[in-house]
């Protein structure tokens, strides 16, 4: 069941090599278009991302279970969009992080009544296919930024868990 999940570290290959520390974003990419998922996978580890895929919803939902919590979830829902939206409902029911990262919808070319029933189910963006990997990093990062701010709107006073700082690409972990 787990023949493509696959967690890769920081590739020292690509445009960033011979850089010293740099921000370093967990992402889960879940599709059963396995070229899909290389182009995702080679454009993100390029940038420095670890990059860990899954072939479906559910496999994406065990890897959010057992892994280290990500900062993003990329989910396709074209072959199955029920099975993309049953994952996403359970993973936003895991507890702390793992359950409040942003999950983006992967869609071929939503209409906006597919755009807002996404957002509707659970999705924190909505991701045109044809349009990847055109910026996906600082999409993703987009993602991350607004997810962050909406809670941080839901939410009054200090809050232990750690925010994303945009110009470190850093959390920060420090009390406000």
């Amino acid at each position: 069941m787990m023949a493509a999940y696959k967690g890769v570290g920081n590739s020292t290959k690509g445009r960033n090599a011979g850089v010293g520390k740099r921000m370093s974003l967990r992402v889960l990419v879940a599709s059963v278009d396995l070229k899909l998922r290389q182009n995702i996978y080679e454009d993100l580890n390029s940038d420095g991302c670890r990059v860990t895929e899954a072939q479906n919803g559910f496999e994406a939902l065990y890897v959010a279970q057992l892994s280290e919590p990500f900062d993003i979830i990329l989910l396709d829902t074209e072959v199955s969009k029920q099975d993309a939206i049953d994952a996403t409902v359970q993973i936003r029911s895991l507890f702390g992080r793992k359950g409040s990262a942003p999950i983006v919808a992967l869609v071929h070319s939503p209409s906006p009544t597919e755009y807002a029933y996404l957002l509707d189910v659970g999705f924190d963006e909505v991701m045109a296919k044809s349009t990847l990997p055109s910026n996906l990093l600082q999409r993703c990062k987009r993602a991350i930024v607004q997810k962050l701010a909406a809670s941080e709107e839901n939410t009054e006073g200090a809050s232990s868990e750690p925010t994303w700082n945009l110009a470190y690409g850093l959390y920060d972990l420090g009390a406000a």
